[in-house]
């Protein structure tokens, strides 16, 4: 089966405070992902260059159990959740349910405030990179990676390979 069916089976979760990319959002959606986005608040939440989405729920009210994936966007969204006790918690028992999680962009930062890291290989933007390998107590193979469309298409894809591919070749995803 291949992470597009995966992703389209499944109920992914968003943590979204101020500053998300919401690109990260609409890729998915535009997929035919059914996605939920929790927020520190309910309400609208303005991300990048003024665009919004609605928080549905908290994540202080929000149960891990709800959900199959949670996704933790890009942009200045995970410096904001990094520092709320809630979404730190959600997210450390997320990674500890062992259900999937992916962290675009700057979303590691997030990952890193949970302590979940260590042992673990992740992929992230290149500035963050030494925030990364510090938060480990052992030695950690860090991807730093550019992303053009700065999109979460790699999340419905089997392999960033196949998201490659796809783009190169000018497939919809």
């Amino acid at each position: 089966r291949s992470g597009r069916d995966y992703a389209r089976e499944r109920t992914i979760t968003i943590d979204a405070t101020d500053g998300l990319t919401p690109a990260d959002i609409e890729a998915l959606q535009e997929a035919g992902v059914e996605v939920s986005v929790i927020g520190l608040e309910t309400g609208t939440v303005t991300g990048k260059k003024g665009a919004t989405v609605e928080a549905l729920a908290t994540i202080a009210d929000s149960d891990v159990d709800g959900f199959d994936l949670l996704v933790i966007p890009g942009g200045g969204a995970p410096e904001n959740l990094r520092i709320d006790d809630d979404a730190v918690e959600f997210t450390r028992r997320f990674v500890d349910s062992g259900k999937p999680v992916a962290s675009i962009c700057h979303g590691p930062q997030l990952l890193i405030s949970a302590k979940v890291l260590s042992g673990r290989t992740v992929t992230a933007v290149n500035k963050i990179r030494d925030d990364i390998v510090n938060a480990g107590d052992e030695p950690m193979q860090v991807y730093a990676v550019y992303a053009p469309s700065h999109h979460a298409k790699g999340i419905v894809h089997e392999t960033a390979a196949d998201a490659e591919a796809d783009e190169k070749s000018g497939k919809d995803t």
